[in-house]
């Protein structure tokens, strides 16, 4: 502080913040019981408060606890068997609905038929099984849905017109090893298109420039119960498209239209590749008659 009295003089602000500080921490020294301020004590600045010896704990790590949400959803028990279902189509429904309910998907595997007719398959869930190791060494790999889950329940034909869901006997096929997905839009069991869904889709693509999200919106907006993403709109509108053509190219089954309707037409092909359209010109008989005029 000397030093301080010496350069700034007494009537600067700066050499009285100084002073007033130099005071609170000599105060704060003496009350704490410490040695009054040397030299030395201003290679470091005081603590705040006064140290505090607390008893040496020795922490024990206890084994992983799941959460109550995760258990539940290990541990979940299937409603089966229940009422027979009319057929494997409507069983699996009902599996796909108790599925969607309790956040995940089911496929269907390992059919079994007996003469000729189909008595026993297993429904697992789609992460069943383990993840098989990558094929190559290329850019792109693709993700496998495999989780390394075990849950399964087998579905097998009383008789004609009744099939039955029991449990597997084998206990770790009754439990998941993970939590509940976050949507059901995540399993594609969730995603099929019904005949309802397709319906709204093709009456609702006709309207000129519609855009697949629009469409999902008007989906989700007159069939709360699905869960569809984009590229699922995509695809239907595609295959619908596709099953329209009846196997034709877009160019084939216009070529196909104009034979149909006697339209004339000149197509003109590659040479060297004669499945190659290079050309297409057509006009209606109206306009030839208007042009012989």
């Amino acid at each position: 502080m000397k030093i301080v009295w010496q350069v700034f003089g007494e009537d600067q602000s700066l050499t009285v913040d100084l002073a007033w500080s130099y005071e609170r921490v000599r105060a704060w020294r003496e009350r704490w019981g410490w040695s009054p301020l040397s030299s030395d004590a201003y290679k470091s600045p005081p603590p705040y408060s006064p140290p505090r010896k607390s008893p040496t704990q020795i922490l024990q790590v206890s084994p992983r606890a799941e959460s109550p949400e995760s258990l539940s959803f290990q541990q979940i028990s299937s409603p089966f068997p229940g009422d027979p279902a009319p057929s494997a189509e409507a069983l699996f429904d009902l599996v796909n609905l108790f599925a969607k309910e309790n956040g995940f998907g089911i496929v269907r595997r390992n059919a079994y038929s007996y003469k000729g007719r189909r008595i026993r398959y297993s429904l697992q869930c789609d992460r069943f099984g383990q993840p098989g190791a990558s094929k190559g060494a290329g850019l792109r790999q693709r993700k496998s849905w495999k989780f390394g889950c075990k849950w399964m329940v087998v579905a097998e034909a009383l008789e004609e017109g009744k099939w039955l869901l029991r449990q597997h006997p084998n206990l770790e096929h009754s439990q998941h090893n993970r939590g509940p997905s976050i949507t059901s839009s995540a399993h594609p069991s969730h995603r099929r298109v019904t005949m309802p869904v397709r319906a709204t889709i093709e009456s609702t693509s006709r309207r000129v420039g519609i855009r697949a999200r629009d469409v999902r919106a008007v989906v989700e907006e007159q069939h709360p119960e699905s869960s569809f993403t984009q590229r699922d709109i995509y695809n239907a509108r595609a295959l619908i498209n596709r099953e329209k053509l009846n196997g034709y190219t877009p160019t084939a089954a216009l070529i196909k239209l104009f034979d149909e309707m006697e339209i004339p037409y000149l197509v003109k092909w590659a040479d060297d590749q004669p499945n190659r359209l290079l050309g297409l010109v057509w006009t209606f008989p109206y306009c030839i008659q208007m042009w012989k005029r």
